[in-house]
């Protein structure tokens, strides 16, 4: 189950790598793709609230299981990466920014 959810996770951050810079060079691609990375995105926060509650092992290699230790330890490290990497950037702008600019606000 974890390690399917790992797995899951790993190969969708591998699809990331291979279509960003085709999103990235392409508008037609970019609004192809739009739906699947806002579902990335859903996929990615819902690993950062699985993250909250996933033990993790000490430097002296025991499993560490208590809940505001594995927070501490989660917000300390990769939380901050990870928070950023689920931001639905593509959706805030065409969203948010482009209904703006182009109202002339």
């Amino acid at each position: 189950p974890a390690s399917v959810w790992d797995f899951v996770v790993t190969m969708l951050l591998l699809s990331t790598l291979f279509t960003m810079p085709l999103i990235i060079g392409w508008d037609e691609i970019a609004d192809q793709l739009f739906y699947f990375n806002l579902l990335l995105d859903t996929i990615f926060f819902i690993d950062l609230l699985k993250n909250f509650n996933t033990g993790y092992m000490d430097d002296k290699m025991h499993v560490i299981m208590d809940l505001p230790t594995i927070i501490i330890n989660y917000i300390t490290g990769w939380f901050c990466m990870d928070l950023i990497c689920c931001v639905p950037i593509d959706a805030i702008i065409k969203w948010k920014l482009i209904p703006a600019l182009s109202q002339g606000q």
